[in-house]
């Protein structure tokens, strides 16, 4: 038997001062997943995902308190699914879906201790065949400083997952299968809360400790 997987990536940046306070960077990239699980004459399953993607970002410098950020993302996204037992194919599938999301963030300096970043992510997902999400995802994080060494820091943010797994009991292959949301099915939806402390130390050397809770 013959498994093999991989992933090819290409992008493009290009980024451009228009004043002394507004910065913009933005991209296109393209990349393409592949795994495939192979029994000689008898059992073939592949699975791939190939993404076109285009983005951008900009950033503004209000006043030494307030720097700005907002930008835009949008993917498109094929996958396949084949699976094959000796001669016949029982699968043959290749769904496409459309990802597009925009999001604004402020980093608040209200003093000379405090960091505080709030933001939010508005996400639209839509896949052939199947219903149109629309996700909105706050964010939020800060960092507060304990003395000019020390650094304790936290976030707290909503998460949207609309590319999964699916797993297969009867199927010989190990790998898991990529999909993009389908149908009637929700994305996946998590709450993330994470905590942690810095040190810096001696010779250019920052020590980290977090800790990361999931619901």
């Amino acid at each position: 038997f013959n498994i093999a997987w991989g992933n090819r990536a290409l992008t493009a940046h290009w980024r451009h001062l228009f004043t002394d306070r507004l910065f913009s960077s933005f991209f296109l990239g393209t990349s393409y997943f592949s795994q495939s699980f192979k029994m000689s004459g008898l059992a073939e399953i592949r699975n791939g995902v190939r993404d076109y993607s285009v983005g951008g970002d900009l950033s503004y410098f209000q006043s030494e308190q307030h720097l700005f950020k907002t930008g835009y993302f949008y993917k498109y996204m094929e996958a396949r699914f084949k699976q094959k037992f000796q001669e016949t194919t029982f699968v043959d599938y290749t769904p496409s879906a459309h990802y597009a999301a925009a999001y604004v963030q402020d980093k608040w300096k209200p003093s000379i201790r405090w960091i505080i970043q709030p933001g939010i992510r508005l996400n639209y997902f839509n896949a052939e065949d199947a219903d149109a999400h629309i996700n909105v995802n706050p964010r939020l994080g800060f960092r507060y400083l304990l003395d000019d060494k020390t650094t304790a820091k936290g976030s707290w943010g909503i998460y949207s997952q609309y590319l999964n797994t699916v797993n297969d009991e009867d199927s010989q292959s190990p790998n898991d299968i990529w999909f993009p949301v389908l149908g009637h099915l929700d994305p996946g939806r998590a709450f993330h809360y994470i905590g942690g402390i810095e040190r810096k130390l001696p010779w250019r050397t920052t020590l980290e400790a977090e800790g990361y809770y999931k619901t």
